[in-house]
């Protein structure tokens, strides 16, 4: 039963990487029924789920995982981003807290954090968020540009093409910044 669990969930989470969403969630949630406390497997099903746009769902999933491994800090991450996308702003902010709590250099929740921040028009704490993950990850492309977005709705251009610059000279191609 261990082993089918572990295939099953495996084949699953390839299925995700593939763009293969259903049968991801059909695989996973197969081998959920096996080891219905995995962390990792609910993780994952809520990563397919929340693709699929069933957020409610991935919700659920992550609550799970985190019940099951709560100094986790992706899936406090993972769980932001659902609220994120749910308009959820004040609660995803607090998982993004979270996992930077159980992992203080954990550049992604930085990052989302600081998105959040700039979504509540809270931009001087969304910098700082930024600062914070490309400190984290210097080659973080996509902090660096955010870094750039909110410089500029802070008023500061010249700063703000600095970032863009900084983001295109991690990342050539990367498009948001040009």
């Amino acid at each position: 039963e261990s082993a089918n669990f572990t295939a099953t969930h495996f084949l699953g989470v390839i299925r995700y990487q593939q763009g293969r969403n259903n049968e991801a969630i059909a695989l996973i949630g197969a081998a959920l029924r096996i080891n219905p406390t995995s962390a990792g497997a609910l993780s994952n099903y809520g990563l397919a789920l929340k693709v699929e746009g069933r957020l409610p769902e991935a919700l659920a999933s992550f609550d799970k995982s985190i019940a099951a491994k709560p100094d986790d800090p992706e899936g406090h991450n993972n769980r932001g981003l659902v609220l994120q996308a749910m308009g959820r702003l004040p609660e995803a902010l607090a998982c993004f807290d979270r996992a930077i709590a159980l992992q203080r250099g954990h550049a992604e929740a930085w990052n989302n954090r600081g998105i959040v921040l700039s979504e509540m028009k809270r931009f001087d704490e969304a910098l700082t968020a930024f600062d914070a993950a490309a400190l984290a990850q210097p080659h973080f492309a996509l902090a660096l540009n955010n870094r750039g977005n909110a410089l500029l709705a802070l008023g500061r251009g010249e700063e703000a093409l600095a970032a863009y610059d900084s983001a295109l000279a991690v990342k050539p191609d990367y498009a948001d910044a040009i």
